[in-house]
């Protein structure tokens, strides 16, 4: 916002606004926003507040002469209506994710139980908003784990919704399902759950937390360049947009902050703090004149981070991992291990490059390649606690404190540089309290990970006898994660894919013997599309008219066209718009005469991200171009099975060690020699991870059926659909309605709508019309 009175403090010039406009028509803007915008509108009717208004009287005297008289009357007249339109995310500012912790959420619903926002809200599918985006009830994000039909209201689920709407203050408990990871991993949680209403507004906000740890609190370091904060978080911020605070980074933003903070008469000064205080004594809301070198900060989030910068001022130093580059065994470089890393709870990361661009094969610096998917790790991996290793870390400290999470991408099964994420949360324990404070991990080469654990499982270990080992034709060496999917295979294009895909069967016995947990979501924000049934023209046999008609349509449709096509508006009008691509010449040399045409001594600092517009480059000028493609979609409720694994079950708590399952597959296939045979598995835990080892039998061939992680429809007869719509979710109306006031008798000037009455007439007009249609056809 600009300041009136200062001239000076513009907040863009003129080729800034240039740049920012560029931005736009790529959809992006210099955050990197969405292209959609959530906001919410607040309005409130204005008042005349004067309850009396003159009005001028003509008054007839001696049956000849008009006077013209002034007469004051009693009135209430409205003059109108103001609102604003309130982003969401200013509503998301005022709850630090940091504060809140990893798994830690907040969410606020209306007096209609929808949400406002909350982490499984999803408005946007495949860039087209949905159709009910501004309509996801609270029922639909809170997944309880229970075994009922989709959409079966729990007790306790709607208990809280119905407190909500009411705005009441409370607090619960409740087992619910979250899916991670684009709808592919799914765990169950123990959430603990704190509502409270908002005063004079519709909403209810929510803190939910996570049992079993969170809830308590802990509380020249930035000259180097290995480190970044969380994008989305604001730790100290300007007011207002001018050039001279155009901070181009959040890491030149902090650093910036930092070295302010250590000046003189510095104040720790919060956006909604003491600035917000009414003066009564000056009649305004501030205390003192801003300016455009105002800031707020966030004091405990900006503390915090200073003690995770000196808290991880070790990872800073070199050496930190001593290990011999002349020895082959070096854990460094056994492993192909690319980056080191710890993420912290107020959003700090630091990183080490253990390979430098010298030591690089492909001589190229960033292990991802090229494009924007395959960025460096610092620059996709910013989030901190909202990162899915960083989320999954922590979740897996509950079943194994002292393991890593292996993690690898999808896709990988389809690339030959994939690389292994492992992490480790960090924990600190308060008095029987703990809470994460931190994830530390590595990020190694798959292909060299694949290879040293097939040269430990091929050979038998020193002392024993085995008769089989992963390298036997007879045998087939699996590594799952803790969801299902495939770490380590013998087929490499089958790195990354879901283990039911490949070997179906055996993941459903996996499931049978219950190591791995079957977890069903249902996905009550999704969109369908309907296929388009293709018309027969048989009814064109019905009538010759109907040909005609539709050979007179088409002839004025393509007259059309052909209109639009020759531009034949031009010779009516001189003023004209054509949706066209502009050539990339053309559209350099307006933004050179744009330049030459500003203030010669306006200094411009390069920017070598806009150096030249975003252009098309075409040979001619093509209307396609223009055309916008249509989807429709509509809302639809779908449902997918995930599987978590139970490692409990591989593990004897009482013998402190491994219990490996055995199974096998009776009655499989007809052998050689005309008998069935069976197929027999093994699964074993791998310590101090989350991965397991699967051994199949592949003598005894058996028909593999595929188990799909893709969610599909739920279809609903119309008995379940009219039961539905019988029974809709509780709401409230607003809680003021003032329809009435005493003094309303005093006011003699009204409008006259309350004194509408029914129109026959105008009734039965629309019917006359419809039944002669009718008749006449």
């Amino acid at each position: 916002m600009e300041s009136i009175g200062e001239p000076s403090a513009l907040p863009l010039t003129r080729l800034s606004t240039l740049k920012l406009l560029l931005q736009r028509l790529e959809g992006k803007t210099a955050n990197s926003n969405p292209r959609y915008r959530l906001m919410t509108t607040l309005a409130t009717p204005v008042y005349d507040r004067r309850n009396f208004s003159n009005i001028t009287e003509y008054i007839l005297v001696n049956d000849a002469v008009w006077v013209e008289r002034i007469k004051t009357v009693r009135t209430a007249n409205i003059l109108g209506v103001a609102g604003t339109d309130v982003p969401v995310k200013d509503f998301q500012k005022l709850i630090p994710a940091y504060k809140l912790g990893v798994n830690g959420y907040s969410f606020i619903t209306t007096n209609n139980g929808y949400v406002l926002f909350h982490p499984d809200y999803r408005p946007i599918y495949q860039d087209i908003l949905k159709p009910n985006f501004n309509a996801v009830d609270m029922s639909e994000v809170e997944l309880v784990d229970t075994d009922d039909e989709p959409r079966n209201n729990d007790t306790v689920l709607m208990q809280m919704r119905r407190e909500m709407i009411e705005k009441r203050d409370g607090e619960m408990n409740m087992r619910v399902r979250v899916h991670i990871d684009s709808m592919r991993r799914a765990s169950i949680r123990q959430n603990r759950y704190f509502y409270k209403g908002i005063k004079e507004t519709p909403f209810s906000l929510a803190i939910v937390q996570p049992e079993g740890y969170g809830a308590v609190p802990i509380s020249e370091l930035f000259k180097k360049k290995n480190w970044k904060v969380h994008p989305d978080w604001i730790y100290c911020q300007y007011m207002y947009d001018t050039p001279d605070h155009a901070l181009l980074t959040p890491e030149a933003e902090v650093f910036h902050f930092m070295e302010r903070s250590q000046r003189p008469a510095w104040k720790w000064r919060s956006r909604y703090g003491a600035q917000s205080s009414k003066d009564s004594s000056k009649g305004g809301i501030y205390s003192k004149r801003q300016n455009k070198d105002d800031y707020f900060c966030d004091k405990d989030l900006f503390q915090s981070l200073v003690f995770d910068a000196i808290a991880t001022q070790p990872f800073d130093e070199k050496g930190l991992i001593k290990y011999s580059k002349s020895d082959g065994l070096g854990i460094l470089k056994m492993f192909g291990v690319s980056i080191i890393f710890v993420a912290t709870r107020s959003g700090l990361l630091k990183w080490h490059d253990e390979v430098t661009l010298a030591e690089r094969e492909d001589g190229v610096y960033h292990p991802y390649g090229e494009g924007y998917e395959n960025r460096h790790f610092s620059e996709s991996n910013n989030g901190a606690i909202d990162e899915i290793w960083y989320k999954r870390a922590v979740e897996q400290n509950s079943v194994e404190p002292d393991s890593f999470v292996y993690s690898l991408p999808f896709d990988a099964g389809m690339k030959n540089d994939s690389l292994v994420t492992a992490s480790h949360a960090i924990f600190v324990d308060k008095e029987g309290h703990k809470a994460p404070a931190a994830v530390v991990g590595l990020q190694f080469k798959h292909s060299l990970f694949v290879e040293t654990f097939f040269n430990i499982t091929h050979t038998c270990m020193a002392g024993m006898k085995c008769n089989s080992t992963c390298a036997s034709e007879e045998l087939e060496c699996y590594v799952l994660d803790n969801n299902g999917f495939i770490i380590i295979s013998e087929k490499r294009e089958n790195s990354g894919k879901f283990f039911g895909e490949v070997d179906g069967t055996i993941m459903d016995s996996l499931v049978h013997y219950e190591i791995y947990q079957k977890i069903r979501i249902y996905d009550y924000q999704s969109v369908c599309f309907d296929k388009t049934e293709k018309k027969s023209s048989a009814s064109l046999l019905l009538t010759p008219l109907k040909t005609i008609k539709l050979a007179a349509s088409w002839a004025v449709g393509r007259l059309s066209w052909l209109v639009l096509q020759t531009q034949l508006s031009q010779f009516l009008s001189e003023s004209w718009v054509g949706a066209i691509s502009q050539l990339a010449e053309e559209v350099r040399e307006e933004v050179d005469d744009f330049v030459e045409a500003t203030d010669p001594n306006q200094d411009f600092p390069p920017d070598p991200k806009y150096s030249d517009p975003p252009v098309i480059e075409v040979g001619n000028p093509n209307i396609e171009a223009a055309r916008i493609n249509k989807t429709r979609v509509r809302p639809c409720d779908r449902e997918v099975d995930l599987y978590a694994l139970q490692q409990e079950k591989l593990y004897d708590s009482e013998k402190q060690q491994n219990k490996p399952l055995k199974g096998r597959l009776a009655s499989c296939s007809q052998s050689t020699f005309g008998n069935q045979c069976g197929r027999s598995f093994t699964a074993h835990r791998i310590p101090h991870s989350n991965l397991i080892l699967v051994v199949v039998d592949t003598l005894c061939p058996c028909d593999s059926r595929k188990m799909s992680i893709e969610p599909t429809e739920v279809y609903y007869n119309e008995t379940e659909r009219c039961d539905r719509l019988s029974q809709p979710l509780y709401r409230q109306r607003p809680t003021e309605c003032i329809s009435y006031h005493p003094e309303e008798e005093e006011i003699k000037m009204c409008g006259t709508c309350s004194k509408s009455n029914f129109s026959l007439f105008g009734l039965l007009l629309p019917l006359y019309v419809i039944l002669r249609s009718i008749l006449s056809s």
